[in-house]
C-alpha cells in the first residue's frame, strides 16, 4: 500500500481526489473517490456554577470516544465520554480550571481540542473558627477569629451582630 498524507485542508470541508499512476509509457487511468475533512473541534463552557461545570462540543459521528481532561493547580482528571457533553463535577469553588477535550479518530490518531480555561463561582464560606475575646473594658473588647477551614473564594466581609444584656 501506498500511502500520501495531504496537509493544509480546511475544516469540514468535502474534497473530490483524483488518482493516476505512472510509468516510463505514461499515466494510467484515474480513480475517483471522495472524502471530508473532520471539523475543528471546539469545546464550550455552558453553565458554571460553584461545583461543577457542564461542557459541551461538536460531535461528529465518525469518531468513536471522548477523553475530557481538567485540572486545577494541584491535581488532574480524565475521564472517557461517548457523547458530546460531559458535566465535570466535585470542583472547588473559586478555582481556575483548564478544560481540554480529546477526539479518537476510527483510524487510531487522536486530536486535543484547545484548552478552555474558566473559573468556578464563589460559594458561601465555612464558619469562623475559635472565637476568643480579649482586652475587656468597661465599654470593649477585641475579638479574635480564625479563618473558616474552607473559605470558598475571597472574603469580602464580615458581619458581627452583638446583642447586649444587663
Amino acid at each position: 500500500a501506498t500511502d500520501y498524507t495531504l496537509y493544509g485542508l480546511s475544516p469540514a470541508t468535502s474534497y473530490s481526489i483524483t488518482i493516476s499512476m505512472a510509468t516510463d509509457a505514461g499515466y494510467g487511468p484515474k480513480v475517483y473517490t471522495s472524502t471530508t475533512t473532520y471539523p475543528t473541534l471546539y469545546v464550550e463552557i455552558k453553565k458554571i456554577e460553584s461545583q461543577s461545570v457542564n461542557i459541551i462540543w461538536n460531535h461528529d459521528s465518525r469518531i468513536s470516544h471522548y477523553e475530557i481532561q481538567w485540572s486545577d493547580s494541584q491535581q488532574e482528571m480524565v475521564n472517557s465520554s461517548g457523547v458530546a457533553h460531559f458535566n465535570l463535577i466535585n470542583l472547588l469553588p473559586s478555582t481556575n480550571y483548564n478544560v481540554t477535550v480529546k477526539r479518537y479518530f476510527p483510524h487510531g490518531k487522536v486530536e486535543w481540542s484547545e484548552p478552555r480555561n474558566l473559573i468556578t463561582l464563589a460559594d458561601v464560606p465555612g464558619p469562623v473558627r475559635n472565637i476568643t475575646s480579649s482586652n475587656h473594658t468597661s465599654t470593649s473588647f477585641i475579638l479574635h477569629w480564625l479563618s473558616p477551614n474552607t473559605d470558598n473564594g475571597p472574603i469580602r466581609k464580615y458581619q458581627i451582630d452583638l446583642l447586649g444584656e444587663l
